[in-house]
C-alpha cells in the first residue's frame, strides 16, 4: 500500500516470546525501511504478522489518530515492511516471504496469495482492534468455536 500523502507516522508491531505474546511495539518512522519477518514456518508468539500506522503519538495512540493496519491470514513464513522514501512519502508491504519461498508454476495455472486484511480507523488502535475482532469473528471463524 503507498500513502502519497506525506505524513508523521509510528509504525505499530507485535512481538512476545513463550507465554509472553503481543506486545506491542511503536517504532517512529523515518527514511528508511522496518522490517518484521518470522522464518519459523509456523506460527508463532515471537512475531506477529501485523502491521500498523498511527498518527497519534506513543502516549494517546490507544484512542485517538487515524490507523491503517494490515494483518496477514497466514502461518507460514511472512514478511512485513514499512519503507519512508526520500521524499517522504510510506509504503507498506506484506506477504511471503521471499527469502525461503520458491514456487514452479505451470504455464496455465494460478497461485494464490494469502490474503492480507486491511483495516482504517480514525479512532485509534481501540477502534481498529474492535473492527478486526468484528470482521474475523464475522467472516473468518466458524461459528462454532
Amino acid at each position: 500500500v503507498d500513502f502519497h500523502a506525506k505524513f508523521k507516522a509510528n509504525l505499530v508491531t507485535l512481538a512476545g516470546s513463550w507465554a509472553n505474546e503481543r506486545h506491542v511495539r511503536v517504532h517512529p518512522l523515518q527514511q528508511g525501511r522496518v522490517v518484521s519477518e518470522s522464518l519459523r514456518g509456523t506460527s508463532s508468539h515471537q512475531h506477529n504478522p501485523f502491521m500498523a500506522l498511527t498518527t497519534a503519538n506513543e502516549d494517546d495512540m490507544e484512542t485517538s489518530g487515524e490507523v491503517f493496519a494490515c494483518s496477514l491470514v497466514y502461518s507460514g513464513n511472512w514478511i512485513m515492511e514499512a519503507e519512508v522514501s526520500e521524499s517522504g512519502r510510506t509504503r507498506l508491504n506484506a506477504g511471503l516471504n521471499p527469502s525461503t519461498f520458491t514456487w514452479w508454476l505451470p504455464p496455465g495455472k494460478s497461485f494464490e496469495s494469502p490474503e492480507c486484511v486491511l483495516v482504517y480507523s480514525n479512532a485509534g488502535l481501540e477502534a481498529m482492534t474492535h473492527t478486526y475482532h468484528d470482521l474475523f469473528r464475522e467472516n473468518l471463524i466458524s461459528e462454532r468455536w
